[in-house]
């Protein structure tokens, strides 16, 4: 399997990703050579999506060993091919894979985190962007993922829409996915080269009569930046460390799914109404004992729901999202990331 790398990406180690230059290298990428309108083309993508049954499995690398830094990361941001069909997407997983198709272990190469971004619809919680000019909104963090590989799975009779013709106004941007990830190879050089393989389930346009459209929803304690934090050194054993973000609901409507993204060393993430009262969601953290700290904090799963008619919230709502971390030692550069399926009353 070969899939290149080509212009429009970037690669970058030993440094975080911000907010400021995601968009930085956003620009960068998305902007062709010339000025001139007339030679305006559309951005390189890189990467596969092929067609299965009931889905696509779509295919993006390599990410090679040898452009990793001193630490052993590297983290891409470029654009990336999806699916050449417009239609919903109902599932989504991800995972790496090494050059011959097998699975890469956690403990070989770590998923700290992958990010896709859909050019076609703005972003619900983070609508500020500085490029008006190229594109007039932040893209749609639609899925994200990490060492937990969580799948999220919308119930029967609902989807998320991707459409693959150009946007009205800004005929130089193609059908096109950004993706944002930073990997971490754990010891040495094996394997050389991984893939990440991202799993869809997918109804085309034609199939799709009676599917309801959904709407990304993301909650993270440190949104509209680089998602990461430090928590800071060590309490007694026992005691947590908790961030927490609000924010306002702009529409009324029902999650039908829901799903939390953590690091080692986290417990939970909540999402409570605070205008109700009530508790919205809570996706725990599972390890590979009972106690946390005997497997090393080393992460596994975290939990999701996935129902209908799903959870009511009103507009105008407030919602707090509190990630709930271990504090009996400090933890660098982890995250608190929660992302819910909206269905939006009418």
């Amino acid at each position: 399997m070969t899939l290149l790398m080509g212009a429009g990406t970037s690669i970058v180690t030993n440094m975080r990703i911000s907010r400021a230059s995601l968009v930085l290298v956003f620009l960068l990428t998305a902007l062709p050579a010339t000025t001139s309108s007339a030679q305006i083309q559309a951005p390189p993508i890189n990467g596969e999506c092929i067609e299965i049954a009931k889905g696509y499995k779509c295919f993006y690398g390599p990410f090679k060993y040898s452009d990793v830094d001193q630490d052993g990361d590297l983290i891409f941001s470029g654009f990336v091919r999806p699916p050449d069909a417009s239609g919903y997407i109902t599932s989504m997983r991800a995972a790496l894979e090494d050059a011959d198709g097998g699975f890469v272990p956690r403990h070989a190469v770590h998923l700290h985190h992958a990010v896709w971004l859909n050019t076609r619809k703005p972003d619900m919680t983070c609508d500020n962007f500085i490029a008006p000019d190229l594109l007039p909104y932040l893209p749609d963090r639609f899925f994200a993922t990490g060492k937990e590989r969580t799948k999220i799975e919308l119930p029967d009779g609902y989807g998320y829409h991707w459409d693959n013709k150009k946007i009205d106004g800004y005929p130089f941007l193609a059908p096109t996915w950004y993706m944002n990830t930073h990997l971490h190879w754990m010891h040495g050089d094996e394997p050389e080269e991984v893939y990440i393989r991202l799993n869809l389930g997918f109804t085309h346009d034609d199939e799709a009569d009676g599917v309801t459209d959904v709407r990304p929803v993301w909650f993270d304690v440190d949104n509209c930046s680089d998602s990461e934090f430090d928590v800071p050194g060590p309490k007694d054993p026992g005691n947590n460390y908790k961030r927490t973000w609000d924010w306002t609901m702009p529409e009324g409507g029902r999650f039908v799914t829901l799903g939390g993204h953590l690091h080692d060393g986290g417990r939970r993430l909540k999402l409570f109404n605070r205008t109700t009262k009530e508790m919205v969601y809570v996706s725990r953290a599972k390890y590979g004992s009972k106690n946390p700290a005997d497997s090393g904090w080393d992460l596994r799963k975290m939990s999701a729901y996935s129902a209908d008619p799903g959870i009511d919230v009103a507009a105008g709502d407030v919602l707090r999202l509190t990630a709930v971390y271990d504090h009996s030692r400090a933890w660098k550069g982890v995250m608190g990331i929660m992302i819910g399926a909206l269905v939006v009353e009418e």
